[in-house]
């Protein structure tokens, strides 16, 4: 939505609609694969080209309907046609193969079962059990300090922190005891 806003904010043009696109980048949206989508983005001319090369078609980088992004973006229909015929007669896997080989970026638009999966999930754990019959859930993908949040503790029994709680309210209470009891005489 950010990119649409400012699209509009810069050129007081409305923006269209463009599904997983960008309006001012071709091509740069996901692409359907023999196995599902795979989003694909050529931010300049060199990496367009390194696509291009990618699937076997160089000549596609120096037609003039896609030699520069302006280009690509007037024949974006065309240019999406291409790409994604081409990106149809192979799974995702084969295809980021060779784009990452030529520092394409690209990336599987993955279904909730294929994140449950996914190798990055599992090297941060994302999902976290607070115990081995506990349900997993969603754990925290961030790091303060370098230092990954930790693992959840699973609930307690009800009444198990009773006592605890009970011996800090104590606590509490000599601490503040003649404060609190001048101000309620007050």
């Amino acid at each position: 939505m950010a990119l649409s806003l400012g699209t509009h904010a810069a050129g007081g043009k409305k923006a269209g609609r463009l599904g997983s696109g960008i309006g001012f980048i071709a091509p740069s949206r996901a692409y359907m694969a023999t196995d599902g989508y795979l989003m694909v983005s050529c931010a300049n001319d060199h990496l367009f080209g390194k696509l291009c090369v990618a699937l076997d078609h160089p000549e596609w980088a120096t037609d003039a309907r896609f030699a520069t992004n302006a280009a690509r973006l007037q024949h974006r229909a065309a240019l999406d046609a291409l790409l994604e015929s081409r990106l149809l007669q192979h799974p995702r896997a084969t295809w980021q193969q060779r784009l990452r080989a030529l520092g394409v970026p690209s990336a599987p638009v993955q279904e909730v079962e294929e994140v449950f999966q996914c190798e990055q999930v599992q090297a941060l754990a994302i999902l976290q059990s607070a115990a081995e019959d506990e349900m997993p859930v969603i754990g925290l993908p961030l790091s303060f300090d370098g230092e990954r949040p930790p693992a959840l503790s699973p609930a307690g029994d009800l009444g198990q922190a009773n006592q605890r709680l009970g011996a800090h309210r104590k606590t509490e209470a000599m601490s503040d005891g003649p404060n609190m009891a001048s101000e309620t005489s007050a």
